[in-house]
């Protein structure tokens, strides 16, 4: 109690009534959001109207000092003009009452200072609001603040010692000064990647999708083609997903516009999965209808045709929405067990207006087969004649409910793609098993490898043997069983 009358003594010789256990307040914020991606170096802003409620009271004839500071690196460009400062008495205005003499920047630039006195006669400015119009104030150096979603406040406090900010300590305040957010930012653009394979027709192509993608590999076209003709009218194109941009319409332009796909640059966006089943350049595409029939983008291939690139695509096509598009040419065999994503924009800047960003993307399209597929990891080829060298079979025993055509394959050891699939059991039966020489299995290099065998049945079963030069028989990868619908390329020892 001692300590806030003595308070109250020195702020009575300043010229003051102080309550020294209260303090001001800001105003809430009020204003519209900024849309991040236009803050750039050079971006300024209006200030913001700036409201500071005040507990304490003025006396008649005392010049007083109120202090805005700004957050965030944000410095003041331009200092509001003396007749954008306004002295409220229980919500009233009254110009005769007090006399703002100067506005003057802070030297580190982070704030102002106002010269106020309360004209003598008019009895005080008791618990006086202070408005800091926007009209002349301008603000500077926003992006370490706001460039990816923030906020800015403002502080506000007042004393009876003139000069600088630089100059005051925490005993210079009359009471303590009170902050509050005046400048908010968010992104104004955002990615959605949906996959073909879940169908919403409500933000999925804007309902342009009518039916979900269904393709899976073909066991039974040697792993060359898909299965059926959903959404495109062919077996040779897979519509992977859809990727689409949206403008939020909560935010504003520094010039306090609406955000318009014109203002932002070019994006590079990459496709992810396996591309091997491509056969030829070309073939992966970007595609303003969901049947792929148009390609509005043409992706370049990584070496390992595991990532496909598109560069220069518009912000505008990416607003409307772009179907991601896999063409196959039936020359080769297309991987399958394959989960495919669409990544994140990188959205490039559009000169002064925008600055570069990074959205982010999400999974499309998971490509199963339509057919059982056994795994086989291990796997020797045939060295020699019999009696001379190492000789490799398979048994293949069709364990699943359908008479189907046995294929096999066998995966490049150093690329790890999966080679052309040649049949080496032609309609074999449910139940029954065969054993077939390796010579008969394509293999693209020699030494150790994996196979992969599928059949247009429910299950298979298969077990490679080796048989030395002298006929000892050696099962060599146990029996590989678990087989998947699902697609997955998987087996068991």
């Amino acid at each position: 109690m001692k300590h806030s009358m003595m308070r109250v003594a020195v702020a009575a010789t300043l010229g003051f009534a102080a309550m020294a256990a209260n303090a001001g307040t800001i105003g809430n914020f009020a204003g519209s959001t900024l849309a991040a991606e236009y803050l750039t170096a050079t971006t300024t802003v209006a200030q913001p109207t700036i409201t500071y409620f005040t507990t304490s009271s003025i006396n008649d004839g005392s010049t007083f000092y109120v202090h805005v500071r700004f957050s965030g690196g944000v410095l003041v460009s331009t200092k509001p003009a003396t007749t954008d400062v306004h002295v409220l008495v229980n919500g009233v205005d009254t110009a005769a009452n007090y006399t703002v003499n100067s506005v003057t920047i802070d030297t580190d630039k982070a704030g102002y200072y106002v010269s106020i006195t309360a004209v003598a006669g008019k009895g005080g400015l008791v618990n006086p609001t202070f408005n800091f119009l926007g009209t002349t104030a301008v603000l500077k150096t926003l992006t370490s603040a706001l460039s990816n979603g923030g906020t800015v406040s403002a502080t506000a406090g007042f004393t009876g010692t003139a000069g600088d900010y630089s100059g005051l300590t925490a005993a210079s305040w009359v009471e303590t000064p009170a902050s509050g957010t005046i400048l908010k930012s968010a992104k104004a653009l955002s990615q959605a990647v949906y996959s073909s394979g879940t169908a919403d027709g409500t933000v999925y192509g804007s309902g342009a999708l009518s039916a979900t993608e269904t393709k899976k590999v073909d066991v039974g076209a040697k792993l060359t083609a898909f299965d059926v003709n959903s959404l495109s009218t062919n077996k040779t194109t897979l519509n992977l997903g859809y990727v689409q941009f949206a403008l939020a319409p909560t935010v504003v332009t520094p010039a306090n516009a609406a955000p318009a796909a014109a203002d932002f640059g070019t994006s590079t966006l990459t496709v992810t999965g396996d591309f091997t089943g491509t056969g030829k350049t070309g073939l992966v595409t970007l595609s303003s209808t969901a049947n792929c029939a148009g390609a509005n983008y043409t992706a370049s291939l990584s070496t390992d045709k595991k990532t496909a690139t598109f560069t220069t695509v518009t912000a505008a096509d990416l607003v409307t929405g772009l179907y991601a598009c896999y063409g196959t040419d039936g020359s080769v065999a297309i991987p399958y067990g394959v989960q495919f994503a669409i990544g994140g924009a990188a959205v490039a800047a559009n000169g002064s207006t925008t600055v570069a960003t990074t959205q982010t993307g999400g999974n499309a399209y998971f490509l199963k087969s339509n057919g059982a597929a056994v795994f086989v990891p291990s796997f020797v080829p045939t060295t020699g004649a019999v009696g001379t060298g190492y000789n490799t079979y398979l048994r293949i025993i069709n364990t699943g409910n359908l008479t189907a055509d046995i294929s096999a394959a066998a995966y490049d050891q150093v690329a790890g793609t999966v080679g052309t699939a040649s049949v080496v059991a032609p309609a074999l039966k449910p139940g029954a098993s065969v054993v077939v020489p390796t010579a008969n299995v394509p293999v693209t290099a020699a030494g150790w490898s994996s196979l992969l065998v599928t059949g247009s049945t429910s299950n298979l079963a298969v077990q490679p043997l080796l048989v030395n030069p002298q006929g000892v028989i050696t099962n060599i990868g146990g029996v590989n069983g678990y087989t998947s619908n699902q697609g997955s390329a998987t087996g068991a020892n």
